[in-house]
This record gives C-alpha cells, sequence and structure tokens, in this order.
C-alpha cells in the first residue's frame, strides 16, 4: 500500500513537470525576447528589475 507522503510527493512532482513543460514551450515560444534579455544585467542588479 502508498503512503500518503508518496502520493502527495507524487502528485507534487506531476504539477511540477506540467509547469516545467508550459515554461519551457513558452520560453521557445518568444525566443526572440529571451534572445534579446540582457542576463548580465539582471544578475548584477536584481533590484533593478523590480523597479
Amino acid at each position: 500500500s502508498f503512503s500518503k507522503l508518496k502520493i502527495i510527493k507524487n502528485y507534487l512532482r506531476n504539477i511540477m513537470t506540467q509547469t516545467r513543460s508550459c515554461s519551457l514551450a513558452m520560453i521557445s515560444t518568444e525566443k526572440e525576447l529571451v534572445n534579446s534579455f540582457d542576463y548580465v544585467i539582471s544578475l548584477d542588479s536584481p533590484t533593478k528589475l523590480k523597479t
């Protein structure tokens, strides 16, 4: 018999996989925007992104 913890872990794992798949599909669709993003600036100053 499965424990409740195993059922919950499996459920959460499936949700994370679906979310990741959706995110990867969105990144693929918006490839031009992703390629034009300056990652160095965003990593150096995360506070600038909030404003």
